[in-house]
């Protein structure tokens, strides 16, 4: 294996190494703040984000790297950009099309005056799915340029590290710390990462 590959698998092992700690901290943090309730719906929110963005996100993800890949073994700056454009307007459908459906499952439910509790979270859900789509994409190209470690970093690393410093930065601000000023805090981590 040469130097190279063996620098990249030791910044992205040295990158999730250091996430791990601090994702965990993130969730023991948030568990403290919040009420039972709260922290289950900040839990879903990202998770039913992360699911719906697949689509989006990670099914086109491998395309984009090996399309990308070949254009740059070609030489073919003109079919990378080719890759990005169609990629993106891919990205753009698979988005608008979730994000209907939800829209239309959320309003359905308040013109039939059906519970209540999981509207926040499609709502918060559907903020975050566009998001997290284009961070995979953006990882995908970045791979496809051979820029293994780099397309790791927001995701892998950004991401949980900007969550926790926001977090642990906001306590004193909030007396009361609610799903919305979680959600507030990883929305903002995920907007800088991208």
């Amino acid at each position: 294996m040469s130097s190279s590959k063996v620098r990249v698998v030791l910044s992205v092992g040295a990158m999730k190494l250091i996430a791990l700690p601090l994702s965990i901290g993130l969730a023991v943090l948030l568990a403290k703040l919040l009420d039972v309730e709260s922290y289950g719906k900040y839990a879903f929110i990202i998770s039913l984000s992360t699911a719906l963005a697949l689509p989006a996100g990670q099914g086109i993800r491998e395309l984009v790297l090996r399309e990308v890949a070949l254009a740059v073994t070609s030489g073919d700056s003109v079919r990378i950009n080719e890759v990005w454009r169609i990629s993106f307007r891919f990205y753009a459908v698979c988005n608008a099309v979730t994000l209907a459906i939800l829209m239309i499952l959320c309003v359905s439910s308040w013109a039939l005056n059906a519970a209540t509790d999981y509207q926040e979270v499609v709502i918060y859900s559907l903020i975050l799915i566009p998001l997290v789509s284009v961070i995979s994409l953006h990882a995908g190209v970045l791979q496809g340029l051979g820029r293994v470690a780099d397309s790791q970093l927001s995701p892998v690393l950004l991401r949980p590290l900007l969550s926790f410093l926001f977090v642990a930065a906001s306590i004193p601000f909030f007396w009361n710390y609610s799903l919305a000023s979680a959600f507030g805090m990883h929305l903002a981590a995920t907007v800088v990462s991208v």
